[in-house]
């Protein structure tokens, strides 16, 4: 077809690609210089089956085919050719994530090592420990420039960084389970996909030394010495992103602080739409902030079915003796109990920014909106999660706009 002078085509995948309660037909409009996304999502409810958008922008297809998002069941009969097809709307996000998302993680994995050994020859850099607070569970290493993160389980919890003394008592079988937890989960967007590698190998030489004095101390279970090289049992692999008080420290742009402080909020309200709960709510070095300027979370030893949390409000003081004691005197909790009128205080949020989150998400600091939750939840409602922007919906007269 010509139009206005320039020829341009429509190309559409045969195969749908099903995820939640959508499917999605993806194409891409062919145009002198490039290719741009072409993707329609069809939703089917009591109406019948409907159109809910028509999306022609790089960043919702690149939302679309998040990392945080649960694999598409798609029926590919030559998957290399659909990876195609997706690498020429989303140019910049790497094959190894296209496989993985349409449920090819073993052809995603293959594509993952053999770029990493690539780059690892290239650069020449040194594996070094990841931007951030050191994890107690975790010990967690990159290289610069690098989009992944490894991560290896320590023997046992501790900070050796910082020296600081941690409660946490979680060994490592326990991790493994609720890495495998949430891989079986809806992530909504919300939660960095993981692959398990095993008996992965590199020179020692690539490593840092005070990444290599870690492994010495806190992870002789997971790590050996080996003829000169580094071999890692067991380790898990992340895509990076900016944890989330360094974005705040760093970003400067305010409309995109405030885009992600409203973010914050709905990453609390999805997460809970599909049963979980991330019991260290308050630890925000916890979560991150994708290029997309989307909150998610990648640490999931603290991660719990939303069942198990018991939302309270926060007791008063009967007393004036309790009135000027420390709170834990005289409030007896358990470790799933969650007092929901300490979420504007302790939230993360830095001081000034809290208006805003408070403006957007007041009903995440009420019993009601967690009673509810819980119960749609506990009663099999699939709750809608949109991986696009809101503002692109079509808007419908049997539904609310």
């Amino acid at each position: 077809t010509v139009r206005n002078g320039k020829r341009y085509s429509v190309e559409v995948l045969k195969p749908c690609f099903y995820r939640n309660k959508v499917a999605y037909i993806v194409g891409r409009i062919l145009v002198e210089g490039g290719a741009l996304p072409l993707i329609i999502p069809f939703y089917n409810d009591e109406s019948g089956v409907h159109v809910d958008s028509v999306l022609m922008d790089e960043a919702d297809a690149n939302n679309i085919f998040g990392f945080s998002y649960s694999y598409f069941h798609v029926e590919a009969e030559v998957p290399s050719n659909v990876v195609t097809f997706l690498s020429s709307i989303l140019p910049r996000k790497p094959r190894a994530d296209l496989y993985n998302s349409i449920g090819f993680n073993r052809h995603g994995k293959t594509e993952f090592y053999r770029d990493l050994h690539r780059f690892v020859h290239v650069s020449r850099k040194h594996f070094i420990f990841a931007p951030g607070r050191e994890g107690a569970v975790m010990s967690v290493f990159t290289l610069p420039n690098y989009n992944y993160v490894f991560k290896v389980i320590k023997d046992q919890p501790c900070f050796l960084r910082s020296g600081v003394f941690t409660d946490k008592t979680i060994n490592k079988a326990e991790v493994q389970r609720k890495y495998k937890f949430v891989c079986n989960r809806d992530r909504v967007g919300r939660l960095v996909d993981t692959q398990e590698f095993e008996n992965v190998r590199f020179k020692a030489k690539r490593y840092s030394e005070e990444v290599l004095k870690e492994f010495a101390v806190a992870g002789k279970n997971a790590v050996s010495l080996q003829d000169g090289n580094v071999v890692i049992s067991h380790l898990y692999l992340q895509r990076k992103v900016t944890p989330l008080p360094i974005y705040f420290q760093q970003e400067r742009d305010s409309h995109a602080i405030r885009q992600v402080v409203i973010d914050f909020g709905y990453f609390i309200k999805d997460l809970a739409a599909t049963g979980l709960f991330p019991a260290d709510l308050f630890n925000t070095w916890n979560y991150g902030v994708t290029e997309g300027n989307r909150v998610v979370l990648f640490d999931y030893d603290d991660v719990i079915p939303l069942e198990h949390a018991k939302f309270k409000r926060k007791p008063v003081a009967r007393q004036e003796f309790e009135e000027m004691d420390p709170e834990e005197d005289w409030i007896v909790a358990e470790p799933t109990d969650f007092f929901v009128d300490e979420i504007h205080s302790f939230v993360g949020v830095p001081y000034p920014l809290r208006g805003i989150f408070r403006a957007e998400h007041k009903d995440l600091f009420t019993l009601e909106f967690w009673e509810n939750i819980k119960a749609r939840v506990q009663h099999g409602e699939i709750i809608d999660i949109i991986p696009y922007d809101r503002e692109k919906r079509f808007r419908r007269l049997t539904r609310e706009a």
